[in-house]
């Protein structure tokens, strides 16, 4: 019994990952996730996004995806995507064939950080409208946030048209927290 106890002391400590990672919080979002294995980041997703099945998903990377994504630091996400289906191709084929016309109200993303410094990012993708049709069902908007240093943060969030319907975005508070999970994915 005790080498059954050290033999799993010894995979569970190797299998141990501290990191840090971004915690929002806002009243116009929902809690979601973004990424895979062996962390998934805390995300909001938009709440009032028409039809159903398209969302719109805003993080900031954690440290592990950070490194997995080859990214220089904090670094805000934008993930604009259809739902699709996995055992409904005909629902699938459908949602794929329908156009959605986005347009952000701003292209510009205001980060405050506790020390006080503020930023602004220019998001170039969101200077125009852009669609999702056919097989572009999934758009990932990526904000490098130089100059930031980890700590925690509030970041303006654009509101978006889809199909001619607002849906409001506005601050979202990132709390910048250690973290220490134990195992794998």
């Amino acid at each position: 019994m005790r080498t059954l106890i050290a033999v799993l002391a010894v995979v569970i400590s190797g299998c141990t990952i501290n990191y840090a990672q971004f915690v929002p919080t806002a009243p116009w979002g929902s809690p979601s996730r973004l990424g895979g294995c062996p962390t998934q980041t805390p995300a909001l997703r938009l709440q009032g996004v028409s039809p159903d099945w398209l969302y719109i998903q805003v993080a900031v990377w954690d440290e592990v995806q950070q490194r997995n994504l080859g990214l220089k630091g904090p670094t805000l996400v934008f993930i604009i995507a259809k739902h699709l289906p996995p055992f409904d191709s005909t629902e699938a084929a459908a949602r794929k064939r329908t156009l959605i016309r986005i347009e952000a109200a701003t292209d510009v993303v205001r980060v405050v950080t506790r020390s006080g410094e503020s930023f602004e990012f220019e998001v170039p993708y969101f200077k125009n409208e852009f669609s999702l049709i056919g097989d572009v069902v999934r758009m990932e908007v990526t904000v490098p946030l130089v100059g930031v240093a980890p700590q925690s943060l509030e970041i303006r969030v654009p509101s978006f048209m889809i199909d001619g319907k607002r849906v409001e975005g506005g601050v979202m508070s990132l709390n910048y927290v250690q973290r220490t999970q134990y195992g794998g994915c």
